[in-house]
């Protein structure tokens, strides 16, 4: 009978350590970043998208996501789109994604169209290494994957806003009528602020056999030397660099 009790007393500690082993998978990545709903951290840092559910970009195409003050904006390989950011708690992290319509390839164009309704689903995110950004889905499902703009990673090591990374700023006066500031925030983004309003919008770079041309879903931004040009929902100025 003293054996039979050992013998019992022993299986219950066995049992009793094999299940604290067990934990669920949540409980397991404690350590590690969670997904996330709150998108303060996202605040003036700019992505390059590099596979959308589980596939690599094609045709090394530019795809970009850009945060800044409660906006999201960039480019979807094609056009150029932008949203913004929904409330923390909410089933999407971003509301009203719009793009520009120009045409391309039809794959480059069957990609773009794949970004922007993945970005209509995503819910939630996690960066890790602060320089890899993951969307994902309301399920759980990784979506998105993408990297720091280069420029941007000694910045993030302080968690410094990405403008601060940007040491070149320039003052353009446009029909003498509209004095902006445009920054130069990433490889492929610039910031605009108009100095009457303070309005501040993102805009990321599109090919263009000429200069350097940014756009958003209102704005394009047109620069070459001394010369840009400003269109704003169709409207065009001319623009001079001011020193």
């Amino acid at each position: 009978m003293k054996t039979y009790g050992v013998k019992l007393s022993l299986l219950a500690l066995w049992v009793m350590t094999l299940a604290a082993c067990q934990v669920t998978p949540e409980q397991g990545s404690a350590g590690v970043a969670q997904n996330q709903t709150n998108v303060s951290r996202l605040d003036s840092t700019s992505w390059h998208v590099k596979g959308i559910d589980g596939n690599d970009i094609i045709f090394n195409a530019m795809i970009t996501i850009a945060f800044n003050g409660g906006q999201v904006s960039g480019v979807a390989g094609c056009n150029s789109y932008s949203g913004s950011l929904a409330p923390s708690d909410g089933d999407v992290m971003f509301n009203q994604i719009s793009s520009t319509r120009r045409a391309c390839e039809p794959a480059l164009m069957d990609q773009e169209q794949t970004f922007l309704h993945t970005m209509a689903a995503i819910e939630s995110y996690r960066i890790e290494q602060d320089t890899k950004l993951m969307l994902f889905d309301v399920e759980g499902n990784l979506r998105v994957r993408a990297t720091l703009n280069e420029g941007e990673e000694n910045a993030q090591a302080g968690r410094v806003p990405q403008d601060a990374v940007a040491s070149q700023e320039s003052v353009f006066h446009c029909d003498e009528s509209i004095v902006m500031r445009v920054k130069f925030v990433g490889p492929e983004t610039i910031t605009m602020q108009f100095e009457e309003s303070g309005e501040s919008s993102i805009l990321s770079r599109v090919r263009s056999a000429s200069g350097a041309r940014y756009q958003n879903a209102r704005y394009e931004f047109w620069n070459r030397g001394e010369e840009a040009r400003l269109t704003d929902e169709g409207q065009e100025f001319h623009c001079q660099r001011h020193h």
